[in-house]
């Protein structure tokens, strides 16, 4: 089962008839029903507007990893960096490998 919480929206005005809003979300996924620890993950979803026509472009990686705090502190650095769906999983294997270089 995975539970979904929105930790983050960024909307930018790119001209008088294109909106963009980009929303971060904080992914927990239970494997198992006896699993006490869930994996944790991210999702992007970006709506591009213009005039009536609307796209929607979503990116999961449910399963980044155990800690919630790493998982929170991507999502952070994904915001300040407004990063949109089409570069997350990039993105996350650069924080990763980041993160390992430094604790191994």
């Amino acid at each position: 089962m995975k539970k979904s919480v929105l930790m983050d929206v960024v909307e930018l005005q790119r001209s008088l008839d294109k909106t963009v809003r980009v929303e971060y979300y904080f992914v927990k996924d239970y494997r198992f029903e006896e699993d006490s620890r869930p994996l944790c993950g991210i999702k992007i979803v970006k709506w591009e507007s213009r005039g009536t026509e609307v796209k929607k472009e979503i990116e999961i990686a449910p399963a980044i990893s155990y800690s919630e705090k790493f998982v929170k502190q991507m999502i952070q650095k994904m915001v300040k960096n407004m990063v949109t769906p089409i570069h997350m999983l990039e993105v996350i294997d650069d924080l990763v490998t980041e993160e390992s270089y430094h604790c191994g």
